[in-house]
């Protein structure tokens, strides 16, 4: 069994599209920092959540929304997908398939993530700004 949890910003809106046999996907990237400062990283990750979820989530998977995802790495030909950049490094992206999607609001967010939440379906889990110890 393989699992795989992210939690990055989504980087543009997610595009609905329907398979030729009419299910529902939406397809959309997620940012996910890794360290900080100097050391700083970024992975981009393509994600595809499937079904009726999709059909309902599509509209609220919008630029620059914090998310925690759950899900697997593809198993397809085509990733990960590898190729050299300008400066000559190889490069990989990857494909996530969506089992769980949680919307994770800012710290800067009150009781209206809680409102957000609940009308799509979604789990809210509260950051604080401050450790405790």
């Amino acid at each position: 069994m393989q699992q795989i949890n992210l939690i990055g910003r989504i980087t543009k809106d997610a595009e609905l599209k329907y398979t030729s046999s009419g299910k529902a996907v939406a397809n959309f990237n997620l940012a996910v920092d890794d360290g900080y400062g100097d050391n700083k990283t970024t992975l981009w990750i393509r994600c595809a959540l499937w079904g009726e979820r999709a059909e309902k989530l599509a509209e609220y998977l919008t630029k620059g929304k914090p998310v925690y995802v759950t899900g697997r790495l593809a198993h397809d030909a085509g990733s990960p997908r590898t190729w050299t950049n300008q400066d000559g490094d190889c490069k990989a992206s990857y494909e996530v398939t969506v089992n769980e999607l949680v919307f994770t609001p800012t710290a800067k967010q009150t009781g209206a993530a809680e409102d957000f939440a609940a009308e799509v379906g979604g789990k809210v889990t509260q950051q604080d700004d401050e450790v405790p110890f």
